[in-house]
């Protein structure tokens, strides 16, 4: 019975050797995949970091973008307020020549009106000077 004996303990020695070996390989191994994982979750990473880098340099963009527009609006504000200014200027200037002109117009109405008074006055003269001359013509006859 010793050969068999020796035989299962051979077997044994070296299915242990071997299952070191084995247990070494599947350090190795898990050791291996733990690195993988680290680089996995460095890629993730850096990708994650290249999206948000993206995302900021479209909401810097969209920010310049914004304040170039509202640059535009306050220059096109200022622009309308000058140019509302020369308006009033402008205006400013007419009313004084509408009131100039509404001051000549009464002028012209009141020299009418005198004028229309004269004219009757003048009518009145002559009727009162054509009744008197029906009188004469009147006494001769």
């Amino acid at each position: 019975g010793v050969p068999g004996v020796l035989r299962v303990h051979f077997c044994d020695e070296f299915l242990g050797m071997h299952g070191t070996v084995l247990d070494g390989e599947k350090d190795k191994w898990e050791a291996q995949n733990h690195v993988l994982e680290a680089y996995g979750k460095v890629a993730a990473a850096l990708e994650e970091a290249s999206q948000v880098r993206d995302e900021l340099v479209r909401a810097r963009a969209e920010g310049m973008d914004k304040d170039k527009r509202l640059l535009e609006e306050s220059a096109y504000a200022l622009q309308l307020r000058e140019e509302n200014g020369v308006l009033s200027e402008v205006i400013r200037g007419r009313s004084g020549e509408i009131a100039d002109l509404e001051a000549t117009a009464k002028q012209f109405e009141a020299s009418y009106m005198a004028e229309e008074e004269e004219k009757k006055r003048l009518q009145g003269k002559l009727i009162k000077a054509y009744a008197s001359c029906r009188e004469l013509v009147g006494m001769v006859e």
